[in-house]
């Protein structure tokens, strides 16, 4: 799976980890190719979904960015957005109210084809404090 990315911004100084990093916006664009009943091959696009990370300079203190800190509007990283039912939490809308929420989405990269994507995921899932309660398959 591709994720473009859609925009990058100026690095910020994080107070806290004295590194800098940069929002990164990515795009998961659907597409389904099929063939029509004359044989000849079409494409349907659907919804994109769309997602944030963030990349760090130097992360490690290694030298060595994090995956997308150096990269370009339009260019793309191996990974996925992911859906996974968690245990319920309460997330505060954009009006105030408080809702109970019982799925969250993050952008995991890494290749989806690899046997240990499975673990990027849950791993992704453990840092944003949410832990599965169910897997999805789509």
């Amino acid at each position: 799976m591709y994720l473009e990315i859609t925009n990058v911004s100026e690095p910020k100084l994080s107070e806290k980890a004295q590194k800098n990093y940069r929002v990164i916006n990515v795009r998961k664009n659907v597409i389904s190719k099929f063939t029509n009943a004359d044989g000849t091959i079409a494409f349907a696009k659907g919804v994109p979904q769309t997602g944030t990370i963030v990349a760090w300079e130097n992360r490690w203190d290694n030298g060595i960015n994090d995956l997308g800190f150096d990269e370009k509007e339009g260019t793309f990283l191996l990974g996925d957005i992911v859906r996974r039912k968690v245990v319920p939490y309460n997330f505060t809308d954009k009006t105030g109210e408080v809702r109970t929420v019982e799925s969250y989405k993050t952008v995991v990269l890494g290749d989806v084809k690899d046997p240990s994507f499975s673990v990027e995921v849950d791993t992704a899932f453990s840092r944003a404090g949410h832990e599965i309660v169910e897997v999805q398959t789509v």
